[in-house]
Protein backbone atom coordinates (compact mmCIF):
# COMPACT_ATOMS: atom_id res chain seq x y z
CA UNK A 1 0.00 0.00 0.00
CA UNK A 2 3.14 2.17 -0.30
CA UNK A 3 2.96 3.05 3.21
CA UNK A 4 6.37 3.01 5.55
CA UNK A 5 5.77 0.73 9.11
CA UNK A 6 8.51 0.32 11.72
CA UNK A 7 11.91 2.09 12.60
CA UNK A 8 13.51 3.81 9.69
CA UNK A 9 17.36 3.31 10.69
CA UNK A 10 19.86 6.69 9.09
CA UNK A 11 16.96 9.11 11.21
CA UNK A 12 17.36 6.34 14.32
CA UNK A 13 21.06 6.15 13.98
CA UNK A 14 21.69 10.15 13.86
CA UNK A 15 19.47 10.30 16.96
CA UNK A 16 21.37 7.84 18.93
CA UNK A 17 24.19 9.70 18.63
CA UNK A 18 22.66 12.89 19.23
CA UNK A 19 20.73 11.77 22.12
CA UNK A 20 22.92 9.31 23.88
CA UNK A 21 26.60 9.97 21.97
CA UNK A 22 26.82 6.78 20.71
CA UNK A 23 28.44 5.75 17.40
CA UNK A 24 25.73 4.20 15.45
CA UNK A 25 25.79 3.75 11.58
CA UNK A 26 22.83 2.12 9.86
CA UNK A 27 23.78 -0.72 7.23
CA UNK A 28 22.29 -2.38 4.47
CA UNK A 29 23.50 -4.48 4.13
CA UNK A 30 25.16 -5.92 6.85
CA UNK A 31 26.07 -9.32 6.13
CA UNK A 32 25.81 -11.79 9.03
CA UNK A 33 29.05 -12.99 8.49
CA UNK A 34 30.54 -9.91 9.79
CA UNK A 35 28.48 -9.92 13.21
CA UNK A 36 31.12 -12.17 15.22
CA UNK A 37 33.80 -9.70 14.29
CA UNK A 38 31.59 -6.59 15.37
CA UNK A 39 30.14 -7.76 18.77
CA UNK A 40 34.26 -9.07 20.10
CA UNK A 41 35.40 -5.62 18.90
CA UNK A 42 32.29 -4.54 21.84
CA UNK A 43 29.60 -3.49 19.16
CA UNK A 44 26.53 -4.30 19.24
CA UNK A 45 24.00 -4.51 16.48
CA UNK A 46 19.92 -3.78 16.30
CA UNK A 47 19.02 -6.31 13.49
CA UNK A 48 16.12 -6.08 11.24
CA UNK A 49 14.76 -9.81 11.53
CA UNK A 50 11.45 -11.78 11.36
CA UNK A 51 9.40 -11.92 14.62
CA UNK A 52 8.83 -15.68 14.52
CA UNK A 53 12.66 -15.93 15.44
CA UNK A 54 11.23 -15.85 19.11
CA UNK A 55 10.13 -19.71 18.08
CA UNK A 56 12.54 -20.31 15.24
CA UNK A 57 9.34 -20.92 12.49
CA UNK A 58 10.40 -23.27 9.97
CA UNK A 59 8.83 -20.91 7.48
CA UNK A 60 8.19 -17.22 8.90
CA UNK A 61 6.42 -15.53 6.00
CA UNK A 62 9.23 -12.78 4.90
CA UNK A 63 12.79 -11.95 6.35
CA UNK A 64 13.00 -8.55 9.02
CA UNK A 65 10.17 -6.42 10.12
CA UNK A 66 11.02 -7.02 13.96
CA UNK A 67 14.09 -5.51 15.68
CA UNK A 68 16.07 -7.26 18.08
CA UNK A 69 19.71 -6.59 19.63
CA UNK A 70 22.90 -8.74 19.15
CA UNK A 71 24.87 -9.14 21.89
CA UNK A 72 27.20 -11.53 21.59
CA UNK A 73 28.70 -15.07 19.51
CA UNK A 74 30.04 -18.10 19.25
CA UNK A 75 30.85 -20.54 16.32
CA UNK A 76 26.92 -22.13 16.63
CA UNK A 77 24.75 -19.25 17.42
CA UNK A 78 24.32 -15.55 17.45
CA UNK A 79 22.76 -14.16 20.82
CA UNK A 80 20.04 -12.06 21.04
CA UNK A 81 17.94 -10.13 23.33
CA UNK A 82 14.33 -9.74 21.97
CA UNK A 83 11.69 -7.73 23.51
CA UNK A 84 8.95 -9.71 21.73
CA UNK A 85 10.90 -13.24 23.08
CA UNK A 86 9.49 -15.54 25.63
CA UNK A 87 10.71 -14.95 29.49
CA UNK A 88 13.33 -17.33 30.48
CA UNK A 89 13.04 -18.98 26.79
CA UNK A 90 13.69 -16.51 23.70
CA UNK A 91 13.91 -12.91 25.67
CA UNK A 92 17.67 -12.73 27.33
CA UNK A 93 20.98 -13.81 25.56
CA UNK A 94 18.45 -16.23 23.09
CA UNK A 95 20.58 -18.73 20.97
CA UNK A 96 19.69 -18.33 17.38
CA UNK A 97 22.05 -21.42 15.60
CA UNK A 98 23.72 -19.48 12.52
CA UNK A 99 22.20 -22.15 10.02
CA UNK A 100 18.79 -20.60 10.90
CA UNK A 101 19.51 -17.19 11.05
CA UNK A 102 19.04 -16.50 7.50
CA UNK A 103 15.24 -17.47 7.79
CA UNK A 104 14.34 -14.59 9.71
CA UNK A 105 17.15 -11.75 9.07
CA UNK A 106 17.02 -9.06 6.61
CA UNK A 107 20.99 -8.38 6.00
CA UNK A 108 20.36 -4.93 7.26
CA UNK A 109 20.64 -3.18 10.79
CA UNK A 110 22.29 -0.57 13.15
CA UNK A 111 25.99 -1.19 14.46
CA UNK A 112 26.06 0.51 17.93
CA UNK A 113 29.08 1.76 20.02
CA UNK A 114 31.30 4.31 21.68
CA UNK A 115 33.61 6.86 19.95
CA UNK A 116 36.40 5.33 22.13
CA UNK A 117 36.32 2.16 20.47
Amino acid sequence: DGRLDGLIHAPFATYAHQRWGLAAEARSPLDAEELPALLEAGRLAMLSVHPSIRTLDPQPPRAGGHLVLAVGADEGHLFIHNPSGFPNGSQSFARVPWADLGRFYAGRGIVLGSYAD
